[in-house]
């Protein structure tokens, strides 16, 4: 389950906060060119990611199959966050200030590679930038430039040099990749009560990142 772990982690910290209402939603394909991987992929099958923004204010959710629901809320003016897991594990929340998990990002010094290519999606024009993790990953991003982020708040695994939202990218990971495509951008938002708070709601066991990664397998 290890690379399972490995993939989640990197989908939960996708995060985007946008200067208005957005609500954005993608589908999610996975594949793998190692058997055991694959098998384990089967489980991911039909997964999606939507990314829900209110001003400073941001919410992720994932649902990966039938292996764990997430969410990724973030308040970029209180500088807080907060990973709610639920899934094989049970339920999980891990609190995070955001100055911290800056401190610890340095996604930012990426090198990024910005491709003279341009493709449609969803009628938005979009450009083409490669950033490079080294051996660790390389992300391909089709970006719009029409939907701009704020950098206060971009996730751990999204470079604030990446001028504008993507609707399309694809993360290569070891023998894992994922493939992110948009299926929907909407300029609103249906705001339901508590979407944006970032306390520990009721039934779940605070954790740390560090103890989620341990039980995911030494991540």
């Amino acid at each position: 389950m290890r690379k399972i772990t490995l993939i989640t982690a990197l989908i939960l910290s996708v995060n985007f906060v946008f200067g208005q209402n957005f609500t954005v939603k993608y589908d999610l394909k996975m594949k793998s060119s190692n058997p055991q991987v694959q098998a384990q992929l089967g489980m991911m099958e039909g997964s999606k990611l939507a990314i829900y923004t209110k001003g400073t204010q941001s919410r992720t959710e994932s649902n990966m199959g039938a292996f764990i629901t997430t969410i990724n809320v973030i308040d970029a003016k209180k500088k807080k966050g907060i990973l709610l897991m639920d899934g094989m594990m049970g339920k999980i929340a891990s609190p995070y200030d955001l100055n911290q998990a800056d401190d610890e990002n340095d996604i930012n010094k990426a090198e990024i590679q910005f491709v003279d290519e341009t493709k449609e999606i969803l009628g938005y024009k979009c450009k083409k930038a490669i950033m490079s993790m080294g051996e660790e990953a390389e992300f391909t991003y089709w970006y719009t430039e029409d939907i701009k982020i704020s950098p206060e708040a971009m996730g751990k695994y999204v470079s604030n040099k990446i001028p504008g939202l993507p609707l399309e990218y694809t993360i290569e990971q070891e023998q894992v990749t994922l493939n992110f495509v948009a299926t929907s951008v909407e300029n609103s938002l249906k705001e339901t009560k508590g979407m944006f708070d970032v306390s520990v709601p009721k039934g779940y066991t605070v954790k740390t990142m560090e103890e989620i990664s341990k039980m995911g397998g030494g991540l």
